[in-house]
């Protein structure tokens, strides 16, 4: 990965709200999200990537959720430096099956 790594992606769909355990699903309404990823601090072979995805209701513009986290990932092998786990595909994976996690 390198040290400039970003990256900003976006998907419409349709999606439905669950207020309550046990409560109904809300009407299907259509979402945009939009995730938005990039560096902010370079520690060795390690990247701080920013990650922030936001979901609006694409009808409305209505916020519907925001999260935001900062990753540390290793640049070499794209594994997070505090779990078993990897932030993107590596380099030439391209079976959707291959198990990974992206958190």
């Amino acid at each position: 990965m390198p040290v400039n790594y970003a990256l900003i992606a976006e998907h419409e769909g349709q999606d439905r709200i669950l207020k309550s355990i046990g409560g109904k699903l809300s009407e299907p309404f259509w979402i945009r999200e939009v995730l938005k990823e990039n560096v902010v601090n370079v520690n060795g072979n390690f990247l701080a990537i920013n990650s922030t995805v936001v979901g609006t209701d694409a009808a409305t513009n209505r916020l519907i959720f925001s999260n935001a986290h900062t990753f540390f990932v290793d640049r070499t092998t794209r594994k997070h430096q505090s779990m078993d786990a990897y932030f993107t595909f590596l380099p030439d994976v391209n079976n959707a099956t291959t198990s990974f996690f992206i958190p």
